[in-house]
């Protein structure tokens, strides 16, 4: 079903190709770099899913099985193969291809193998040497080296394009004639019962089935010969084919007026649009994907790399513009049916589908983002029928969908979730397919079709480690330093040893002392302010990588001490409100300013960030508004999945640099799909000790629930107000002057929120955390406190319970109980340190009946960016694609037993939640527990840190 994909695994074989006049792009390889360590040959195929795998047994396997090498197979290498619903076939370099599984392999007899046979080549392929196969459901087709066309197997719908419609178990021609005879053919595609084969500039032809339009000829009558899509002037030369759909890769650079074209059944969004009223297309229909280099417009798409097509769902990869052509942007682009989390995003029901936030929808008509990490990045995907797999560029396959027949190789057999649509909801999350395919063994094609997935495998050679380009760089800044994460690339055969960097355009070049050999990297000694141009290359015993061409730019910062100055709320943005009234668009920035009071030695503010009446899904950003509009997309403040509803959330965000060129002090992004108002308030700022002599100090304390309206004084009603003591029983010592605390809310039968001022205190503008009906919701926020460390609560809107978690507290250095540290506050650009999604840890888990589950130790140092003397940080949390019902909670690494409150809060069908808190570490580490029927995969962004008074 899946075209082939195929890397860069002979050097022999791309020069073999280029020879014949195939695109490389037909067989999706990458171009052969002078700089890469040449890998060792294919030597092994690996298979798993639905069986037989072709290692001699019959049944499924949940892990990747060796394909026997043995028998008719021994001593050869491979160059191809794919993998269908019944069978699958691989190529050797000798031009034969061997199949196992199903009927029709191809050998003259109608009868199933559990390891590979030869296909008959007494007669049609008699003298033929094949460079590529394609498996549909219940027939094969491959291309020679003198562009013939062949195929075997079923031929119900005249699939098998030899003018009949009669079975065959060995294969037959093609038949050529008119504008089809003599092209030279660049790829070909068998899908459930019609194929495809791409011939450039002179189109696409197709024949088979055409009930749904497959065949792209503007018709729905079938055809048992080919005939051309009307595919126009574009040069296509990349083709796949699903159960009832086609699309084809054409080429930007040849004249093409769209990257990519698909054409046939879009009853499930398949073609990449909206399948109502568009429930088929029987000719071309253009598609472009959300480039990577332009935003997320998709009026200037990428080219793509590696386009698969499954059942009824289609990936690709874009190509990346700069060095490294074959190269992918790492991120994996999906769209269709996602009934079983095969397209590997969830559906909000607000995208236009029947999906609900929580759980994988039936219909993802735009491309979705599948993105494999930081330190993953794909260069080979491969789509099945309800499933797909991918390859990254170090060789790692990772799966996402169904496991009802193993095809997700992480060695179980998951539950259809047809049936159980609550248990498949992890599988959207790329699981590790396991065990490893071999020590050492990178793999160099990837094949999906049915419930079976085929890898063919190498042993890299000896050499250099592989350039890194700049497009797997990340680099965020750190105190005079710069932290560098990225995609590590090949080894070259022996253990990289340490990283290189420059600073001068590679002129000259320095180790890092100490050595490093994992990501993310620190790089120290650097001008704060200054922006600098970094190179980075790897080493190990053979020497160094070559540099990519490009640099990645960052800008050191000087982390200023600086204390806490309460304020009374203050409202500094809102976008509904004013002669400009507008919401922000999707995509839209908008920069806020401090006030003129506020001492010009401020580094960072406190704010809540509401937003409210967004028309779409999606996110918003806050940070410096000196930060580069790169800055926008890399972390985020607030999530949601449902239009109207008001979500809030407060943090700690540096100001904008002082000499950086900046259009306001704060910059908000709204990266959702739909407009989106903003309101922001600001409820406290840090400055330098010096010109603000009732700044405060900060002290951390192990989370603890001060107060429960459950347990005191009931549900707090509309226009009702609270006094509550946030004191702790002494933890909060009598001259503080503000506490740092989470705020929930649950059990409440409608909308509303609450605002928070120092007891005694008038109801302030600003509210502090808002929810819809039954919505359980935190928030983190700073508030005064009265004498007796008070804090009153306003009630508005639908009655609601209410929880105050203390996390901290504020109080003048000179007011510090005996032996206790205070800290001043740091800030940092906001950073990503922790996406268990990118380093593929499991999501938190539950425990037994709903408790909490075992704890995870999160590192926030990330590679340097916080000393050993922060207690605490300033942290986003936000759980992505939780299931279920659920709350996490934190503690410093240090504590013993877990903490009896929780940080976030979400429901059944609320699947991506953030709260901006404050964490107390220890030895710079945090400990997380999940609670609830729910696994939460999660990320941590760092705003800034305490760090310990000298």
């Amino acid at each position: 079903m899946s075209p082939v994909q195929t890397k860069t695994v002979l050097r022999q074989l791309t020069m073999f190709l280029a020879l014949l006049g195939l695109l490389v792009l037909a067989l999706g390889a990458s171009p052969a770099r002078a700089d890469d360590a040449p890998p060792g040959p294919l030597d092994q195929a690996v298979s798993w899913g639905r069986g037989p795998v072709g290692d001699g047994t019959t049944g499924l396997s949940a892990v990747p099985s060796a394909v026997s090498m043995t028998g008719v197979l021994a001593g050869q290498t491979l160059v191809a193969g794919d993998a269908g619903r019944d069978s699958a076939c691989v190529v050797t370099t000798a031009g034969r291809v061997a199949c196992w599984g199903g009927a029709f392999l191809g050998n003259g007899v109608n009868a199933s193998s559990n390891v590979p046979v030869w296909v008959d080549d007494s007669g049609a392929l008699a003298g033929r040497r094949v460079v590529a196969v394609s498996v549909g459901w219940s027939h094969t087709c491959a291309i020679d080296a003198a562009d013939g066309l062949f195929c075997w197997g079923r031929n119900s719908d005249g699939q098998l394009g030899d003018g009949t419609t009669v079975d065959r178990t060995s294969p037959v021609a093609v038949a050529r004639s008119g504008a089809w005879s003599g092209q030279r053919l660049h790829s070909i595609a068998a899908g459930a019962r019609h194929t495809c084969a791409a011939a450039g500039a002179a189109g696409v032809f197709c024949w088979g089935a055409n009930d749904r339009g497959q065949l792209g000829n503007a018709t729905t009558v079938a055809s048992s010969v080919p005939v051309r899509a009307q595919t126009g002037a574009n040069v296509l030369g990349y083709v796949g084919a699903g159960e009832r759909h086609t699309c084809a890769v054409a080429s930007l650079l040849a004249g093409s007026t769209a990257p990519m074209f698909c054409w046939g059944d879009n009853s499930v969004g398949q073609l990449g649009v909206a399948p109502f009223p568009d429930q088929l297309r029987t000719t071309p229909s253009p598609l472009w994907l959300p480039s990577p280099y332009d935003g997320t417009s998709a009026t200037k798409s990428a080219q793509i790399a590696v386009m698969t097509v499954g059942d009824n769902h289609v990936c690709a990869l874009p190509r990346i513009k700069s060095e490294g052509s074959g190269d992918t942007d790492g991120a994996a682009y999906c769209w269709g049916s996602n009934a079983y989390g095969q397209v590997g995003a969830f559906q909000p029901a607000s995208a236009g589908g029947a999906g609900s936030a929580a759980q994988p929808g039936p219909v993802l008509w735009y491309p979705a983002t599948v993105l494999p990490g930081g330190s993953q990045q794909f260069d080979l995907i491969a789509a099945g029928s309800r499933h797909t797999c991918a390859s990254t560029k170090l060789g790692r396959s990772l799966c996402w969908g169904s496991a009802y027949e193993g095809q997700l190789g992480d060695g179980e057999f998951g539950t259809d979730p047809s049936q159980l649509p609550t248990l498949v909801q992890r599988y959207p999350v790329p699981v590790t397919v396991t065990p490893p395919l071999g020590t050492g063994r990178h793999v160099g094609m990837l094949a999906a079709g049915g419930a079976r997935t085929l890898a063919l495998t190498s042993t890299p050679g000896s050499g250099a480690p592989d350039t890194l380009y700049w497009a797997d760089v990340r680099a965020w800044a750190a105190e005079g330093a710069a932290i560098l994460d990225f995609a590590p690339r090949g080894d070259g055969g022996s253990p990289i040893t340490n990283y290189e960097y420059s600073t001068d355009n590679g002129s000259t070049w320095t180790p890092l002392s100490p050595a490093q050999t994992t990501p993310p990297l620190a790089i120290g000694g650097l001008a704060p302010g200054v922006a600098v141009q970094l190179s980075l290359r790897a080493v190990n015993a053979a020497g160094p990588s070559n540099p990519g061409s490009r640099q990645t730019s960052v800008t050191p910062v000087d982390t200023q001490a600086a204390r806490f100055v309460a304020v009374n709320p203050t409202r500094l943005l809102d976008t509904r409100a004013g002669a400009a009234a507008a919401p922000l668009p999707p995509g839209g920035v908008t920069f806020v300013d401090m006030p003129g009071s506020m001492p010009a030695s401020a580094t960072s503010v406190a704010v809540n960030v509401t937003i409210t009446g967004q028309t779409g899904w999606g996110y918003a950003s806050v940070g410096p508004g000196s930060a580069p509009a790169a800055d926008y997309t890399r972390t985020s403040l607030i999530n949601w999945q449902t239009p109207g509803r008001t979500f809030a959330n407060a943090t700690t965000v540096a100001l904008a640099q002082a000499g950086q060129p900046a259009l306001g002090d704060l910059f908000v992004y709204n990266g959702s799909n739909g407009s989106a108002h903003v309101i922001v308030d600001l409820i406290g700022y840090y400055a330098a000790a010096a010109d603000v002599p009732d700044a405060t100090v900060f002290v951390p304390v192990e989370p603890t629930r001060v107060y429960s309206s459950r347990t005191s004084g009931g549900k707090l009603g509309d226009g009702q107000q609270r006094l509550v003591d946030v004191s702790g029983g002494g933890m909060v010592p009598e001259r503080a002057t503000a506490v740092a605390y989470n705020l929930t809310v649950a059990e409440s039968t409608g909308p509303g929120h609450l605002a928070v001022a120092a007891g005694g205190q008038l109801l302030p503008p600003t509210s502090v955390i808002n929810w819809a009906a039954g919505q359980r919701v935190a928030n983190f926020s700073s508030t005064q406190v009265s004498a007796g460390r008070r804090i009153t609560v306003f009630g508005s809107g639908a009655p609601t319970h209410f929880l105050v978690d203390v996390v901290g507290y504020f109080i003048a250095a000179a007011d510090l109980p005996p032996g206790v540290t205070g800290a001043e506050y740091r800030a940092l650009p906001p950073t990503r340190v922790y996406d268990s999604r990118v380093v593929l840890d499991p999501p938190l888990a539950g425990g037994p009946s709903g408790l909490l589950g075992e704890p995870r130790t999160t590192d926030m140092r990330f590679g340097g960016l916080l000393p050993d003397t922060a207690l605490a940080v300033a942290a986003n949390v936000t759980t992505a694609y939780a299931s279920g019902q659920g709350l996490l909670t934190t503690a410093p690494a240090t504590a013993a037993v877990p903490p009896g409150t929780s940080l976030l809060n979400w429901e059944s069908g609320q699947s991506t939640v953030a709260n901006a808190s404050v964490l107390g570490t220890g030895d710079c580490r945090v400990k997380f527990w999940a609670a609830g029927f729910s696994e939460a995969p999660y990320l941590v962004d760092v705003g800034g840190y305490y760090d310990a008074l000298p």
